[in-house]
């Protein structure tokens, strides 16, 4: 006949699966290694049944211990919530100081009183616990995580509900002093309690998976050193904003820029010197754009800008401005100063431009045009001394590019 003594302990077998379950899966893949505090709130759960079903008569303090170590598995839990929500959130404090003062009411609470008013703290405590982690996951901002945010939340209030209703019911009920003892209440709490502990288990994996998706697809996008997005997310983002440039009507401007003669710099400073000039050469163009600009790194030294809503002589403008930045730059490494200028290439989308890759053609043609032309310079439509537009024909000039995507700047040394 089934029991007390062997829900517990098969509810304690249920809490190992969980925590083993984490475990594994924070241990295949090292992006998850957050759901730590999950894992140990579950063997914290496992620890404290198991405690309750070794009561005896010669062990009187064991319901007690099981008591504390399932409360400090909600503490543990909320802990966790608090850490997905804000990698910096530090709760084990206020935890820890709550776990303590339910100690000290539990331990003074008289066990042999038929209204079970251990239980009623203890489920009180619990709850209450509970219902700050659901607090932390509602108050989660991120749209994109909101779904399996709201989802472990709705799993761990349910829990807590579960528990506020036990509590409230307990004081009106007399049930056996020993707390072995059958009672349709303790089956139907503890089934329950396994069902949600599952459920809040694949909650919590969801919200760690969720999170490490997001985290690869930006590392997918962006560059590893400066931060920027790179070509691949360029080439993915570009055709999209000259499409929504052409249905509102607005104007679209290229920024193609390379840094000049970043070969001598890594030859003379070594790599982590130009690592530096790449870092600090990101930070100066981001600053001097609006967030609706994009900015990517697409080559070694070789940067894009696009320029929704500006035109041909507004693009020119703002190239010059970031290539005075540049060249007002200076980079200290290893105690020597670095410095660097830019050569900018400037398109703005015209009538005849089908596609991304066309538009990006002339203004790498410019930027040729820049380079050759004595290098720290703009050179591009809008140029109020080049009022035709038009690149000058030049001898080795290189051909246009042709390809099923967005073309790629050539490696530059110059």
């Amino acid at each position: 006949m089934l029991d007390i003594r062997t829900m517990l302990g098969a509810d304690a077998l249920l809490q190992l699966c969980c925590a083993g379950g984490l475990w594994a899966i924070g241990r295949q893949v090292a992006g998850l290694s957050g759901l730590r505090w999950f894992q140990w709130a579950y063997v914290c759960t496992a620890l404290g049944l198991g405690c309750a079903c070794a009561y005896g008569p010669e062990s009187g303090h064991a319901l007690f211990g099981a008591r504390c170590l399932v409360m400090a598995s909600a503490v543990l839990m909320t802990q966790g919530v608090a850490e997905y929500v804000a990698s910096s959130a530090n709760l084990l404090p206020w935890g820890g100081g709550f776990l303590l003062l339910f100690a000290v009411l539990d331990s003074s609470v008289d066990t042999s009183l038929p209204t079970n008013a251990a239980a009623t703290v203890f489920c009180l405590f619990f709850a209450a616990q509970l219902l700050i982690g659901v607090l932390v996951l509602q108050a989660h901002k991120d749209a994109e995580e909101r779904f399996t945010a709201r989802a472990a939340a709705w799993m761990m209030g349910a829990t807590a509900l579960l528990c506020v209703v036990r509590a409230v019911v307990s004081p009106w009920r007399t049930v056996p002093t020993n707390p072995m003892a059958n009672d349709p209440l303790r089956f139907a709490g503890l089934t329950v309690f396994m069902v949600f502990s599952a459920a809040m288990a694949f909650g919590f994996i969801g919200m760690a998976t969720m999170r490490l998706q997001r985290q690869l697809e930006t590392e997918a996008r962006t560059d590893a050193l400066t931060g920027l997005l790179n070509r691949r997310a360029l080439e993915q983002a570009a055709p999209a904003v000259l499409a929504a440039c052409r249905k509102r009507g607005t104007s679209l401007a290229v920024l193609a820029l390379d840094l000049d003669g970043f070969k001598w710099i890594n030859d003379t400073h070594g790599h982590d010197g130009g690592d530096a000039v790449l870092c600090a050469a990101a930070q100066v163009l981001s600053q001097g754009l609006r967030d609706s600009d994009l900015l990517a790194r697409v080559g070694g030294e070789e940067f894009v800008v696009m320029l929704p809503t500006r035109g041909a002589r507004a693009a020119f403008e703002v190239a010059e401005r970031l290539r005075t930045r540049l060249e007002g730059l200076t980079i200290q490494h290893e105690g020597r100063p670095i410095m660097v200028t830019a050569s900018f290439g400037v398109a703005a989308l015209g009538n005849a431009d089908s596609s991304w890759g066309e538009l990006f053609r002339r203004a790498d043609r410019w930027l040729y045009l820049a380079k050759h032309s004595g290098r720290n310079c703009t050179r591009g439509e809008g140029d109020p001394s080049n009022p035709a537009g038009e690149p000058a024909p030049m001898a080795g000039a290189p051909e246009a590019r042709r390809g099923p995507v967005a073309p790629r700047l050539a490696s530059r040394t110059t």
